[in-house]
């Protein structure tokens, strides 16, 4: 189930319309959806996308619509309406705006709407945004031309730096994040179709708890589904960027212009020099260290210092380079 707090659902389409938006073919017609969920977490009541049957129990599955390739449509259960195509991302990206769309700002909206609650002893600079059911904890404060979203909770004491925009986000307290920060918009996920490729919806949040600083002009995207989520005392440098879906442990640093892309694992008390960019889906053990510059494509375990692109563990990047001096002098 979407978060409410973020996501307004429609009133349920029909199944006919679901397939007439995504250009699919109704194979079974059982259930309707109310919601959205990704493939593994969905249940009654939710609409999903089926790409391929790897690791997939078909007697389990629970989601009431999915769109599924014609070749797995027969294995489903009874009780889920399957949705044919030969694209199931695409055809979901283009058939869930029916279902779900993030709040946002009516054009004749106060640009303080009423329902927001501003806790005592907040600093709330001109020209600042705030949307329906907005919360602002006490001793927070929030500077000029920011844009803080429907629903987004602000805890106490925290930093808000000018021309921010926050939107599907939850912050802790004591937080600071520095002018020109970007939290909460869409991933970069890409569907690709019949039509070529667009953008994919997300419905996810971003999780910042407390004690998180978060630098200048960085961008830090909310999941497609589930969290973005830095753990407490997380410290990112300026122009940082955070995928979808990314999670970063506890008391990791990150300096200037590193990239971490979607789905990865970050664990606790990491180190990143500058300008590392990080693969998607990596999982990164707790206390690795990462040199500068590092472009990392595999998995990290516990405790190591890795470095160079492709990176791997320091000795061995350090052994490399001396060999390639030396061969350079010999020649």
């Amino acid at each position: 189930m979407l978060d409410t707090q973020f996501y307004q659902l429609l009133p349920a389409p029909s199944i006919e319309e679901l397939a007439v938006a995504g250009g699919a073919s109704v194979y079974n017609k059982a259930a309707s959806a109310k919601s959205l969920a990704a493939f593994d977490l969905a249940g009654e009541g939710d609409c999903t996308f089926l790409e391929n049957s790897k690791n997939v129990v078909f007697e389990d599955i629970k989601a009431s619509v999915c769109f599924s390739p014609l070749e797995f449509a027969d294995r489903f259960p009874i009780s889920t309406s399957v949705l044919t195509c030969d694209h199931p991302r695409w055809s979901f990206a283009t058939s869930s705006s029916l279902i779900a769309v993030p709040l946002g700002f009516e054009s004749n909206s106060n640009p303080v709407d009423p329902s927001v609650k501003i806790e005592r002893r907040c600093s709330i600079a001109p020209n600042v945004v705030l949307g329906k059911s907005a919360e602002v904890g006490a001793g927070t404060t929030i500077g000029a031309g920011t844009v803080i979203w429907p629903g987004v909770r602000i805890g106490r004491n925290c930093s808000i730096g000018s021309n921010v925009t926050i939107k599907c986000t939850y912050i802790g307290d004591n937080v600071t994040i520095q002018s020109g920060a970007v939290i909460g918009e869409d991933g970069f996920g890409l569907s690709i179709g019949k039509t070529g490729a667009i953008d994919t919806p997300h419905y996810g949040r971003v999780i910042i708890q407390d004690n998180v600083s978060i630098g200048a002009n960085t961008c830090i995207d909310r999941g497609l589904f589930g969290d973005t989520s830095l753990g407490e005392n997380c410290k990112l440098d300026n122009q940082c960027h955070i995928a979808h879906n990314v999670t970063i442990g506890a008391h990791t640093v990150m300096a200037a212009l590193c990239g971490i892309a979607g789905s990865t694992s970050i664990g606790i008390g990491c180190q990143f020099g500058g300008a590392c960019s990080v693969a998607d889906h990596v999982v990164i053990g707790n206390k690795v260290k990462l040199a500068g510059n590092s472009g990392l494509m595999s998995n990290i375990p516990d405790g190591e210092t890795w470095g160079g692109f492709p990176a791997k563990p320091l000795k061995s990047w350090f052994r490399e380079n001396v060999w390639l001096s030396q061969q350079v002098r010999k020649r």
